[in-house]
């Protein structure tokens, strides 16, 4: 077997990545992750270290045997430069073997934009054990393997690759480790939305507010085209990462699933405006589901159904393939009608907006339902959303859209 000369540097021509291999002490490991994470309130930010009694016993087993002089399997660190510039720099650093100028660079990244891809339970036994014995562990060498993406979305997509086929974590905790790198660039470039991630103990209180869960489990929906992904499924999990996969290797489709996530917070704003008073809620029906404008999108099968249908809308249902210039042509239609119709709602008057809502119908719609109420639910708002961004602003009042199933 013959090796490399450059034993460092492996260059991903499918995801515009760099996978470069260092060696450092457990000490300077833990103070560059220790570093990173100070923002995100220590080093549980991303994944906390697992406390079922099995995964105790294992860690303690794992910490025992890195006192005793254990080697561990490399820690897999994701960065996202910066910049394009600074992405093209730390390339030539390692193309001209300065590896030491290369972690510097590093160091000098934002921690919003590092985050560990694999490897998070391995850094906290090797945190445990440098606590228990720092004398016997901390100059003991660790193998890093640092991910570095041009892009946000190369990073994206090499993430659901490296991870398909396997089970690191749940798939809820494995996207978001991806909305790590995301958040950025959603407040960027979706002004009105929030997303509180699994370990936050916030909830929604007002349009544009939505649970990490909820936003992932629209981006397979986004992806796959349908309102019915079951994120809990295996089967389903590997279907959908199949597609995401696809999907991500695209920048122009994520880009495309952010504009869904920004007029699905607007629409949501806008209808959150509807608030009724105390008087006007019916007495007899107080276990009545949605009685103000924020409760549309305060159900998951909504947010689901609007993305969804914001997908097909554009790429056309499951299976067919429609040209670029098809594509974007059907982009720009469904931005233009949400658009018209989110012109007219900020023209109207809170109670207006509850006249136009329909929330008596849409109630009676869903009424009754005892079996598969989740995927009944999903069908039923993709076809209502599908109705909102066909018609928009010619939309009179949700009536068309409620009783689209």
């Amino acid at each position: 077997m013959r090796l490399e000369s450059n034993q460092a540097l492996l260059v991903d021509e499918r995801s515009r990545c760099l996978s470069v291999t260092l060696v450092t002490s457990v000490a300077g490991y833990l103070e560059f992750i220790g570093e990173t994470y100070k923002a995100r309130g220590g080093l549980e930010g991303q994944r906390l270290p697992l406390k079922t009694k099995t995964a105790m016993k294992i860690r303690g087993r794992m910490v025992d045997d890195l006192i005793r002089g254990a080697v561990l399997p490399p820690m897999v660190i994701g960065v996202v430069p910066k910049d394009r510039a600074h992405f093209e720099k730390l390339k030539k650093l390692v193309v001209d073997g300065n590896l030491q100028e290369f972690m510097n660079s590093i160091e000098e990244e934002e921690p919003s934009q590092i985050a560990v891809i694999d490897g998070m339970q391995r850094t906290t036994a090797l945190d445990e054990a440098k606590k228990l014995n720092s004398s016997a562990v901390a100059d003991r060498p660790v193998r890093i393997e640092f991910w570095v993406g041009e892009s946000t979305n190369s990073l994206i997509y090499r993430m659901l690759v490296l991870n398909t086929g396997q089970v690191p974590w749940d798939l809820k905790r494995q996207l978001e480790t991806v909305y790590s790198f995301l958040l950025k660039e959603i407040k960027g470039k979706v002004q009105k939305i929030q997303v509180f991630l699994l370990d936050d103990n916030n909830r929604r209180a007002t349009g544009g507010q939505y649970q990490s869960s909820r936003i992932i489990e629209s981006y397979f929906a986004f992806t796959s085209r349908k309102p019915k992904v079951d994120v809990k499924e295996r089967v389903a999990e590997d279907f959908a990462r199949i597609d995401a996969t696809d999907s991500a290797s695209d920048d122009a489709n994520l880009a495309r699933f952010m504009d869904a996530l920004r007029l699905l917070s607007e629409l949501d704003a806008e209808l959150s405006r509807f608030i009724a008073v105390p008087l006007e809620i019916d007495e007899e029906r107080r276990d009545t589901r949605f009685q103000q404008g924020r409760d549309i999108f305060g159900v998951r099968a909504a947010v689901v159904g609007f993305v969804s249908a914001f997908s097909v809308a554009i790429y056309g249902d499951p299976g067919f393939e429609l040209s670029h210039s098809e594509i974007v042509t059907r982009h720009d239609r469904v931005d233009r009608s949400l658009s018209e119709l989110l012109a007219k709602l900020k023209l109207m008057k809170p109670d207006e907006i509850g006249e136009f809502l329909q929330l008596e119908l849409l109630n009676l719609m869903l009424e009754g339902r005892t079996g598969g109420v989740g995927d009944f639910e999903r069908d039923f708002f993709h076809k209502a959303f599908s109705v909102a961004i066909k018609y928009g602003a010619e939309l009179h009042n949700m009536t068309p859209c409620w009783r689209a199933s």
